[in-house]
């Protein structure tokens, strides 16, 4: 019988930028989508917190249209 560690299927590993101008690009992009967005988090009807967006497509990380 072969053993082998469990896995998520779902989980994606996302390659972090190598450089300085990589980074600076990624927190500029992050910067404007959380300008864009407003992120809050409010209890559902049920007490569960969620992420609620003030423009539709931010969910899916969408920065402009």
């Amino acid at each position: 019988m072969l053993w082998a560690p469990l896995r998520d299927p779902y989980i994606r590993r996302v390659p972090q930028p190598r450089d300085a101008a990589g980074r600076a690009r990624a927190r500029e992009a992050d910067q404007l989508w959380v300008e864009r967005c407003r992120p809050t988090i409010r209890p559902d009807r049920f007490g569960v917190p969620r992420y609620h967006y003030t423009r539709p497509g931010c969910e899916f990380g969408v920065i402009a249209y």
